[in-house]
């Protein structure tokens, strides 16, 4: 048996024989897979190791461009993902049509290797030949925590103002077609995802190659869409109020304490009943 074959049907004891007997661990198949390959697809984490113990390429591509990484993130493999990152696997290598391993995890649903992922430094805005992000792709699967996730780490804790533009160029970016990751919920019927892309900057009327916009689709989106719209701009209208009576309140405060207070008790007196009104 191969150390390739082992490898994909799990046989660890296999492996250990081959590699002790000196086969090669970075050898390639006619497709370019490495034993690590078919390890990190088929979730066998004991021969990972081992595999990785022995000095193998935790970065080989295949034929396609993917690594182990790529397998793992886009089946599922938590555990694998952990291990191949802590062997200096790249979070960010390119794959098939320039995926990221962030990609196909957001794509997929895989919230615990998108978080994994994010958590190593990858690219939260990284996108492949068709100019679609991770927001994309969680975005038109209706994956709401993924959408959440990947918004929040959009823009730094810091939230300066650089920060917020960059957050709000991830919302709208646009894929091949021109079409925002608004779109595409909107589009597949993902109420909650659009409720949420809203919130964070949206914008609706921003036009597909077609000429539509995210509002365009069915009569019920539309509805949606204009009443969420309407809701945040109350929202922010409550909030231009409290800043505006916070800073009259401050305003006034600093100004009665500058023009009464040096002048005696019984101005301070007066300005005390000034703002008991």
């Amino acid at each position: 048996m191969s150390l390739h074959k082992a490898s994909k049907n799990g046989h660890k004891e296999v492996v250990m024989e081959l590699l002790n007997n000196g086969a090669d661990p970075n050898s390639k198949d006619d497709l370019n897979w490495t034993p690590l390959h078919y390890a990190s697809i088929y979730d066998h984490k004991e021969i990972v190791v081992e595999l990785l113990n022995r000095g193998v390429d935790p970065n080989s591509k295949n034929d396609s461009n993917d690594t182990p990484l790529h397998f793992a993130s886009i089946n599922g493999h938590k555990e694998v993902v952990v291990i191949l990152l802590k062997h200096k696997a790249d979070p960010n290598s390119k794959g098939k049509y320039n995926r990221t391993p962030l990609l196909y995890a957001s794509a997929n649903g895989h919230k615990e290797i998108v978080m994994e992922l994010l958590n190593h430094g990858v690219d939260p805005n990284s996108k492949n030949d068709f100019n679609c992000t991770p927001l994309h792709n969680a975005s038109a699967n209706g994956y709401k925590n993924i959408v959440v996730i990947l918004l929040k780490h959009g823009a730094d804790p810091t939230i300066c103002k650089a920060n917020l533009s960059h957050r709000i160029a991830m919302v709208n970016s646009k894929d091949k077609w021109d079409e925002t990751p608004l779109h595409r919920a909107s589009k597949y019927g993902h109420k909650e995802i659009v409720v949420v892309l809203l919130n964070h900057g949206a914008d609706p009327y921003i036009k597909d190659e077609a000429g539509n916009t995210a509002l365009d689709y069915n009569k019920e989106m539309r509805n949606l869409i204009l009443n969420q719209m309407m809701i945040n701009l109350n929202i922010q209208r409550v909030h231009i109020i409290v800043s505006m009576k916070i800073a009259f309140a401050k305003f006034r405060t600093d100004f009665l304490s500058q023009y009464y207070s040096p002048l005696g008790e019984g101005c301070e007196l007066a300005r005390k009943r000034f703002e008991s009104r």
